[in-house]
């Protein structure tokens, strides 16, 4: 992969390449953010790009959104459409919907297969990268569409958590969760954290193997090497529990004006 501007379609074959490299346009993408950030915060969108490089959490995000595209990722989180009026589920793509209850109170449990992405929107950079690109349509779509409610307002919650207030008709039309602070996204960002920890592991045993040879040889050498490992085993087995889906409970209450 190289992050350079690539040429017709994408990809091309140069010197010393071979039709199987892809070239990708990483940093026309992250221009193409930056350019529609100008607009809204030129302070906070030069330190998306700076002096041509691309910075900090926006600006990697940006680079991952890129390669992601590149490589055909997709974009599908989760996507569930419920009839209300007729108490059915008409669509429920990459996750189960379970216990429907279509009363005055809409109620559901959902067994997901994946996670969102770990975006932080707490981060102001971040938030305005996102903003100011397609990184949500293409890449984090995790959608609910309820059809035939009665009320004009509803108050929607997940496992007990209120995410706010939403009007009938952007419930008709369909939102995307993966944009609000849900515990799934609370769960991504941990399993996210988890990553960041594991990639501080694989440096310090990138630095420990650039000891001298000597000093490969030590005993104190062999066991920083033994705890370093079961400290990435651990990790990995961590990783792998808080990044396995969970059943969540959702309800929309009705407000009444």
């Amino acid at each position: 992969v190289d992050a350079a501007p690539a040429g017709p379609r994408g990809a091309s074959a140069g010197p010393g390449r071979n039709d199987n490299t892809l070239l990708v346009d990483s940093i026309g993408t992250v221009q193409a953010a930056v350019e529609k950030a100008k607009i809204r915060d030129p302070a906070l969108a030069a330190t998306i790009l700076r002096n041509g490089v691309p910075a900090g959490e926006a600006g990697h995000m940006l680079i991952a959104q890129a390669l992601l595209q590149s490589w055909h990722a997709p974009a599908l989180v989760t996507r569930v459409e419920i009839d209300a009026l007729r108490g059915s589920v008409r669509l429920a793509e990459n996750t189960t919907v379970r216990e429907l209850e279509t009363g005055r109170v809409i109620a559901w449990s959902q067994d997901d297969r994946a996670l969102p992405m770990p975006v932080d929107f707490m981060d102001p950079s971040v938030a305005l990268a996102t903003n100011c690109s397609d990184f949500m349509n293409v890449l984090n779509q995790q959608t609910l569409r309820i059809r035939g409610m009665a009320s004009k307002w509803y108050r929607l919650t997940i496992d007990g958590e209120p995410m706010g207030l939403f009007p009938r008709s952007r419930l008709d039309e369909g939102i995307n969760l993966a944009g609000l602070p849900t515990p799934m996204w609370k769960q991504a960002m941990a399993v996210h954290a988890l990553s960041r920890k594991h990639a501080d592991l694989q440096a310090a045993g990138a630095r420990l193997f650039q000891s001298p040879a000597l000093a490969r040889q030590s005993t104190e050498w062999r066991a920083a090497l033994e705890a370093l490992t079961a400290a990435e085993a651990d990790l990995i087995a961590e990783q792998r529990t808080t990044a396995r889906p969970r059943t969540h409970d959702y309800e929309l209450q009705p407000i009444e004006s």
